[in-house]
């Protein structure tokens, strides 16, 4: 018995040592490249869809491509001298409608029960960014693949990021220095306002993919977005101007001089309101990395540690259920035993 015992202790001991391996390779998802998670999840990935394979490579570039159009259409809006490229980013966000109502029409002719929000995505197509699988575990990116959603992919991303994003914060700084030292001077140089536009828009192009980007990672989109208000607030900023614009008739009347200098008076204002934004966000991106460093590894030894509770209390559970089923089947020889022993006796 003291034998039988000790194999079942070194049986178990060798399950743990082999669970305590499968754990650390899990628990390894917060410490890898995004890659490198990607490769251990896309072997598994039931809840991508055929439909959701078929088009998310050709959409999130289509999405992107909307967005960099946009992005044009929102800082150069009102100025006549900007004209003729205005209208090219205005046919540019127009032209890649087509592929968004065909994607929309193909999953409701696939009968995926989440078409309604593709709708959504034809009338606002950036939005297509934050698109996840059909069943919202994953989401696609370019070299990456199907990215699962999640902390470990989120924490990964988010280095992945933080140094392209660092050097587009230090190029704020240079842009708001020309607009305070040269503001006279943009206002006659059109060629120097739209040089100081364009770098602009690009600030605001990549601030808005970091934050679509992380969205559609994060399990918690609501206390993301109050995190990052800082964010939200400069993605809305050029829209509220570009809304404000249109409605004094700055896009369809730019001839009309009295609606366009009231336009561009406000927009002086809007302007300054959002170099604020920029610049705040600049000292958060410049002042933070050691910060954000810090908190991304907190984030990782967190993820790590709850993976190897998980599976530490799954591994006691499993034990416990071999021991139970064990003194089971050893109560039951014993009664066994006994019911054949009264049995005897009494034929005897």
């Amino acid at each position: 018995m003291i034998l039988v015992k000790a194999c079942s202790l070194r049986q178990a001991f060798e399950q743990g040592a082999i669970m305590e391996d499968a754990t650390e390779g899990e628990a390894g998802l917060a410490t890898l490249s995004i890659e490198d998670s990607v490769s251990l999840i896309d072997s598994n990935t039931h809840g991508v869809s055929a439909v959701d394979r078929r088009w998310a490579p050709l959409m999130f570039f289509a999405s992107l491509i909307s967005l960099v159009f946009f992005s044009g259409v929102l800082h150069l809006h009102d100025r006549p001298e900007f004209l003729p490229i205005f209208a090219i980013c205005v046919a540019g966000s127009l032209a890649v409608y087509p592929l968004f109502v065909a994607e929309l029409f193909s999953r409701w002719a696939a009968r995926d029960p989440k078409w309604p929000r593709f709708v959504l995505f034809c009338l606002l197509p950036p939005l297509r960014l934050t698109c996840r699988s059909q069943d919202r575990t994953a989401v696609w990116f370019p070299k990456i693949g199907w990215t699962p959603v999640g902390p470990a992919s989120f924490v990964a991303m988010q280095n992945r990021l933080s140094g392209p994003l660092f050097g587009v914060a230090m190029a704020v700084l240079p842009l708001i220095a020309v607009e305070f030292i040269y503001h006279e001077r943009l206002s006659a140089d059109a060629r120097l306002d739209a040089a100081v536009r364009l770098g602009t828009a690009f600030v605001w192009l990549a601030f808005t993919v970091e934050f679509f980007t992380m969205i559609s990672l994060t399990d918690r989109q609501t206390k993301y977005i109050r995190t990052n208000w800082l964010d939200l607030a400069i993605i809305l900023m050029p829209l509220a101007m570009f809304a404000q614009a249109a409605q004094l008739g700055g896009i369809l009347r730019l001839q009309q001089l009295s609606k366009l200098g009231r336009a561009y008076r406000l927009r002086g204002v809007a302007m300054r309101m959002f170099r604020v934004l920029l610049l705040m966000k600049a000292m958060q991106k410049i002042m933070a990395p050691a910060s954000e460093g810090r908190l991304s590894q907190l984030r990782e030894e967190a993820i790590e540690t709850a993976q190897k509770l998980e599976e530490l209390q799954r591994q006691i559970a499993e034990i416990e259920t071999v021991l139970a089923e064990r003194k089971a089947a050893r109560l039951g020889k014993a009664n066994e035993k006994l019911s054949q022993q009264s049995s005897h006796r009494e034929a005897a």
